[in-house]
C-alpha cells in the first residue's frame, strides 16, 4: 500500500518536472527566436562629407543594400556607407524578403556660419512637428532619436515603462547616430515630458558624445508640465555645454517658435 503511494508520488513529481522543463525549453526557444529576428543597427544617422560608417543587419545570412540617392551617400555590398555630398537619402537593406531602412543626412560643415543639428524623440508625432518647424526656420539638420526596443503604442503601457526607466535611471539603447557631432556648433534637443523629466532615451543619446563647448537648446511638448522641470536631468547628460533657455510648446505654431528663437538670439 505504501509502496503504491510512494510510486504514485514519484510519478507525479516526475510528471511535474517534465512539465516545468518543457515550459522553460519552450519559453527559451521563443526568446531565442525573437532575438534572432533580423534587425538593422542604425535607423537614423547624420554624417559629414567624406565620412564612412558601417551598417549591419543582425540575424540575417544574406543582405542586399541599396541607396536611394548615390550622389549623396553610397553603400557597399557589405553595408559600408560613404557620404558624398550634402543632402538626404535612404539606405535600404533587404534580408529574407523584408526591408530595413536607415535615413541618412549628409552635412558639409561651413566655416561661415554655425552648423545646427536638431535631434528629437517623438512618441506620438507632436514633438516631431515642432522639430520640423525649427528646422525650417534655422536650416539645421534633422535627426530622429529612435529606440531599439520600441515603446508600446498603448498609452498606459508606455507610461508604466517610462516610470520604470526613470526610477531605475536606465539608459535604453538607441539606433540613431550623429557620426559628425563634432561638426555641429548648436544642438537643439526635443522631447515630450515624461514624469516631469526627459525620456531616458534622450540621456542615452546625449551621453554618447562630447558636447563640451557646444550650445544645447532644449524644446519640449507637454500636457501641462514646463521644460524647467526637465533641465536638471538634461544638463547632467551634456556636461561642458552651454544650455540656453528652453521652449515649452503651447500652441507650437511657427510664429510662437520664431518668437522664442528671436528671444534667445538664434534668429
Amino acid at each position: 500500500m505504501n509502496r503504491s503511494k510512494t510510486g504514485k508520488n514519484i510519478f507525479h513529481i516526475f510528471l511535474v518536472f517534465v512539465m516545468v522543463l518543457t515550459f522553460f525549453m519552450t519559453d527559451n526557444s521563443m526568446v531565442n527566436a525573437a532575438s534572432s529576428q533580423p534587425s538593422i543597427n542604425i535607423t537614423n544617422i547624420t554624417m559629414s562629407k567624406g565620412q564612412t560608417k558601417q551598417l549591419k543587419v543582425s540575424g540575417a545570412k544574406k543582405v542586399t543594400w541599396k541607396s536611394s540617392k548615390k550622389s549623396v551617400v553610397t553603400v557597399s555590398s557589405k553595408g559600408k556607407l560613404k557620404a558624398k555630398k550634402k543632402g538626404t537619402a535612404v539606405i535600404t537593406a533587404t534580408a529574407a524578403g523584408k526591408k530595413y531602412r536607415c535615413n541618412v543626412t549628409v552635412n558639409q560643415p561651413s566655416k561661415a556660419k554655425k552648423d545646427i543639428l536638431i535631434v528629437y524623440f517623438s512618441q506620438t508625432g507632436t514633438t516631431k512637428d515642432v522639430a520640423k518647424k525649427i528646422q525650417k526656420l534655422t536650416g539645421g539638420d534633422l535627426l530622429r532619436i529612435q529606440e531599439k526596443d520600441k515603446y508600446p503604442s498603448d498609452y498606459d503601457k508606455t507610461v508604466t515603462r517610462a516610470q520604470k526607466e526613470l526610477n531605475q535611471n536606465s539608459r535604453p539603447t538607441v539606433k540613431s547616430v550623429a557620426a559628425n557631432m563634432k561638426s555641429y556648433d548648436v544642438v537643439y534637443v526635443g522631447y515630450p515630458i515624461w514624469w516631469h523629466s526627459t525620456p531616458k532615451v534622450i540621456n542615452t543619446f546625449l551621453e554618447e558624445y562630447n558636447l563640451k563647448g557646444k550650445t544645447v537648446i532644449p524644446f519640449c511638448t507637454s500636457g501641462g508640465s514646463d521644460i524647467e522641470e526637465t533641465l536638471s536631468d538634461l544638463k547632467k547628460s551634456c556636461k561642458g555645454a552651454t544650455v540656453l533657455e528652453g521652449y515649452t510648446a503651447e500652441e507650437g505654431t511657427t510664429k510662437e517658435i520664431r518668437n522664442w528663437l528671436k528671444g534667445i538670439g538664434q534668429l
